[in-house]
């Protein structure tokens, strides 16, 4: 029987983020930012993980949404050219497009294009 997905996006990919985003935000509170979504994090489904992970992003990243949607786009990019054998990598930018459905509703222009480039 396969591993159920929910436990294949485990701590690592919290983590994973969290380095792919200081990469490109120095100021980004990496490791503030990992020990506040893996409180509960083992407890919860795939899609509450990845809405944990875009709560985080919300918590830490600038306020300004444009800034914020800036760092998540420019971090996605030593992801893309990772392990393609990877049967996650498909999820990794989950929270990111959770975190534009959110917060983007002021900017429906830049989320539009934030999120067809997530996806």
């Amino acid at each position: 029987m396969a591993e159920p997905l929910t436990h294949q996006y485990g701590i690592e990919v919290v983590e994973n983020i969290a380095t792919m985003v200081v990469t490109v935000a120095p100021k980004f509170e990496q490791q503030t930012f990992v020990d506040w979504v893996l409180q509960d994090y083992l407890s919860l489904e795939l899609m509450d993980r990845a809405r944990k992970i875009a709560e985080g992003l919300s918590l830490f990243l600038p306020a300004n949404f444009n800034q914020a949607v800036g760092i998540l786009l420019a971090s996605t990019a030593a992801q893309s050219r990772g392990d393609k054998d990877n049967s996650m990598a498909s999820f990794i930018f989950l929270p990111h497009s959770l975190y534009v459905a959110k917060n983007g509703l002021c900017d429906f222009d830049t989320s539009m294009q934030a999120l067809y480039l997530l996806t």
